[in-house]
């Protein structure tokens, strides 16, 4: 493990929480259909979201395209909620990964850096306590090339999943619900979109779905939803619970 945090201890059990909302969102830094880099429309889309736990992806942290600030952080303090940030690309104190926001305590989190020939991916785990009950909470971004995909599932992802009870897994996939990478994942989690209408990307005239939340078969779903906005290329996706 690359790094990790615990403030209470890391262990999950018990029963499933009771009713929740979690969601995924690829922020793109926060550059928009305008190509203006605009946190604070971001934040308005999170807000909007309305969802207890979302996971981030494409997030700078003291990057010169979007400003050198922690985005992260910036988003917490813009929407009330807790942070934590894992990057997967590091350049001198320039950073570039993956987030979690949520508005329910994180105990614990730690993170996994996947290599690739390009750009080094990351996978963050946290462990967030909702109304009493502890639940595994993943987000990563995985890469472009399919046998890379594959390799980040079944050697990092798949194997950390099993180790975890009550878990729900999000991101920026990159690939199709039909494809063999989600067939991997879906021996261990439950795709939460069960129809052809959750389509994610591009946010400005979408035609396929890449951004998941996949969850343990303990959880039962009782809505999705995706938010037309413009603030990044991808719209987010967000499941009630």
């Amino acid at each position: 493990m690359d790094e990790s945090r615990r403030n209470n201890g890391d262990g999950v059990g018990g029963n499933m929480p009771g009713s929740f909302r979690a969601g995924t969102y690829n922020i793109r830094h926060g550059k928009g259909l305008d190509g203006r880099v605009d946190l604070d429309r971001v934040a308005q889309v999170i807000v909007k979201m309305s969802a207890d736990i979302v996971g981030l992806q494409e997030v700078d942290k003291n990057r010169y395209r979007s400003g050198h600030i922690d985005q992260a952080g910036y988003l917490a303090n813009a929407t009330g909620m807790f942070c934590c940030f894992a990057p997967g690309l590091r350049q001198g104190m320039a950073l570039y990964g993956n987030a979690v926001l949520s508005r329910h305590p994180i105990i614990y989190w730690e993170s996994q850096t996947m290599r690739s020939l390009r750009e080094r991916r990351v996978l963050l785990r946290t462990v967030i306590e909702i109304k009493g009950r502890r639940i595994n909470f993943f987000t990563t971004h995985l890469g472009l090339n399919h046998k890379e995909r594959l390799r980040h599932i079944n050697k990092i992802i798949i194997p950390m999943i099993k180790g975890n009870r009550n878990t729900i897994l999000t991101g920026d996939f990159n690939a199709y619900p039909d494809s063999p990478e989600l067939q991997s994942l879906q021996e261990v989690l439950r795709d939460s979109c069960n129809s052809h209408e959750e389509l994610t990307f591009p946010s400005d005239s979408p035609r396929v779905r890449i951004d998941y939340v996949m969850h343990s078969p303990g959880f039962q779903v009782s809505s999705t939803e995706v938010i037309s906005q413009d603030a990044s290329d991808h719209n987010p996706l967000i499941v009630s619970f």
